[in-house]
């Protein structure tokens, strides 16, 4: 075998196509898969029966022309071709072959299917691509750190400046330069253990922004080998605040069964002594001085009645009695009076178009009341208090715990000692206070009043700054109507009148006192009972005009349910709610309930003739 039968076997015998040209591009060698990949490239060479006249396709001419005319002794080139309707990737390298037998250089070409390669390549390149686009909405901060703590990179950057120190600037330093020193050894304590035990290790830190606001963040180290390990950083901050939010509640509604129940008894027996000092009153002409002890004595028991309903504002199933009306004189008026001889100096900005609210002016007083008094005390040797009011749109978890909508925000800004960053956490508990004096009471009364108003309250301090407190309360779409409530006064009637109340004192003063105004009654200890005798004055052509029902009987039928059961009798039937404790919004709404009529315990005779005249003459 000569020399040009062994480089023929030895073309052949590569997987790789070969073809070696002239400078006029005529094939002067070409293996068998050189062969094959021209027939596909060229369908003309299909035909053509001495492989040294195949075809080289236009784009290889083209691309043969400038690397003999440059300077080049190599030249890699990728290209791409359609065969049977199919794209191929080739990857073409061209040599220029010196030869020594005639001045007449030649090009060697190989080439390479890089098809699946490709195609590898772009599958990479989408994955790659979808990684990237997961990781920018992801909300969290994806870190690579080394046993040693340092940073290596970022693989996103979702939480900014939030995080801790998140410039790029901080890659290849230790956590030690950028990092708070006892974070920094949490962080490499967790990351050594992680990578220790190979297990997914996670903990929580905190971090103060410059502008003292705390944020919360949850740490996920994964171990990725024995030296490194991704950091998973979310913020949790609105988490937190919902779980203390939550855990407020929890507070709330432990105090709420124990506040409703006793202001319940407590109106009760308000109730019995209004009650008896109306009566008495009646017998003493109004110059007696027996009279005026008497008015006396009726005044401090309708104060002791507000101190009550103080006490209702803790329990959960208490309703506001809420009315429309706009804001702005509430806040005036509650300030003033509030601040009324003390050393502080008042700024109001309240904004003249306010939305009108529905709240419950007593209770809202009450929070405006507690706040403002909170930071006189603050301001022990003066200072200004600055109260703002304005309507606010909030989106959807801007605050949480609050739909998205339309709000008026009242915020109360102090420049008292401040709040320290731990007792802050606390303000809003029950029986929590750092006064010598006071029960710690009053920042939770309103944040319970407020929780009732659908609202929310959340306060800011910096020690040595001041304090803010925030209250939104959301705005109501109705106008305010002022409708003059009547001037109590005794009526006389020769009505008949049913009673349910579970307390045996209450019904015999209850039953004195319209006996007094002239009615003849008969009396229910429950729902039961009151059923049976209202059937039994329709069977008998004696029906009672009107009925009082107590809302709450322990252990029976109160209000709420005997009321259904009379609807179905008598669907004309005129009947007073009364009761002690504002449940579940019946006596803000009494109407919608079926009742014709309201009185709050402990009420006077006055009022409870006012009341009943209404109904009783009404169509």
């Amino acid at each position: 075998m000569d020399y040009k039968e062994i480089c023929f076997s030895l073309l052949n015998s590569l997987e790789t196509p070969i073809i070696i040209i002239d400078n006029n591009y005529k094939i002067k060698n070409i293996n068998e898969n050189g062969v094959k990949i021209l027939k596909k490239l060229n369908p003309i060479n299909l035909n053509i029966k001495n492989n040294l006249n195949l075809k080289l396709p236009n784009e290889l001419e083209i691309l043969i022309k400038k690397f003999i005319n440059s300077n080049l002794n190599e030249l890699m080139k990728e290209k791409s071709f359609f065969i049977n309707n199919e794209l191929y990737y080739l990857k073409l390298k061209l040599n220029k072959v010196v030869s020594y037998s005639n001045s007449s250089n030649k090009i060697l070409i190989s080439i390479t299917n890089i098809t699946e390669q490709k195609k590898a390549e772009k599958i990479l390149q989408e994955n790659t691509l979808e990684l990237k686009t997961l990781f920018k909405v992801l909300p969290d901060t994806y870190l690579k750190i080394n046993k040693n703590g340092t940073l290596i990179s970022f693989i996103n950057n979702n939480n900014n400046n939030d995080l801790i120190y998140t410039s790029q600037e901080f890659i290849g330093e230790n956590l030690d330069t950028f990092v708070p020193y006892k974070l920094s050894l949490k962080f490499k304590s967790a990351i050594l253990k992680s990578i220790k035990t190979k297990s997914i290790i996670v903990f929580e830190y905190k971090v103060k922004a410059i502008t003292n606001i705390t944020n919360f963040f949850e740490a996920r180290l994964v171990p990725l080998s024995d030296d490194e390990v991704i950091c998973i950083v979310r913020n949790v901050t609105q988490k937190k605040q919902t779980e203390e939010e939550l855990l407020k509640m929890e507070k709330l509604n432990s105090i709420s069964t124990l506040a409703g129940g006793v202001a319940h008894d407590f109106n009760n027996i308000l109730t019995i002594i209004l009650g008896n000092i109306s009566l008495i009153k009646t017998n003493f002409d109004t110059e007696n001085k027996l009279y005026e002890k008497l008015i006396t004595i009726e005044k401090i028991i309708l104060q002791a009645k507000d101190l009550t309903k103080q006490l209702l504002s803790f329990s959960k199933s208490s309703n506001p009695v809420k009315k429309i009306c706009y804001i702005g004189d509430l806040i005036k008026e509650t300030t003033n009076l509030s601040l009324s001889g003390s050393n502080v100096c008042e700024k109001s900005y309240i904004s003249d178009d306010l939305w009108p609210v529905e709240v419950d002016v007593s209770q809202i007083n009450q929070v405006l009341s507690n706040l403002i008094i909170n930071s006189c005390q603050a301001m022990p040797n003066g200072g200004i208090l600055t109260v703002r009011c304005k309507n606010m749109i909030l989106k959807e978890n801007e605050i949480v715990g609050l739909p998205k909508g339309k709000y008026v925000n009242i915020s109360i800004k102090d420049q008292g000692y401040g709040i320290s960053e731990e007792n802050l956490l606390k303000v809003f508990d029950p029986y929590f206070t750092t006064k010598d004096t006071g029960m710690g009471l009053g920042l939770f009364s309103a944040y319970s009043i407020i929780k009732n108003h659908n609202g929310h309250i959340s306060v800011k301090s910096r020690v040595g700054k001041g304090t803010i407190f925030q209250i939104y309360l959301p705005a109501c779409n109705m106008i305010p109507i002022e409708i003059k409530a009547p001037t109590p006064k005794i009526f006389h009637g020769k009505s008949k009148i049913l009673i349910m109340d579970d307390d045996e004192d209450i019904l015999d003063i209850l039953k004195s006192m319209l006996n007094y105004l002239g009615h003849t009654t008969e009396v229910s200890k429950d729902g039961n009972e009151a059923i049976s005798l209202y059937k039994k004055s329709l069977k008998d052509n004696s029906p009672f005009d009107a009925v009082i029902m107590d809302l709450t009987i322990p252990g029976g039928m109160g209000g709420e349910e005997t009321i259904k059961h009379i609807l179905k009798i008598d669907p004309n039937v005129k009947a007073i709610v009364s009761s002690g404790y504002y449940s579940r919004g019946i006596i803000s709404n009494y109407k919608e309930h079926g009742f014709k009529g309201v009185i709050n315990k402990p009420y006077t005779i006055e009022e409870l003739s006012t009341e009943l005249n209404k109904i009783l003459s009404s169509s």
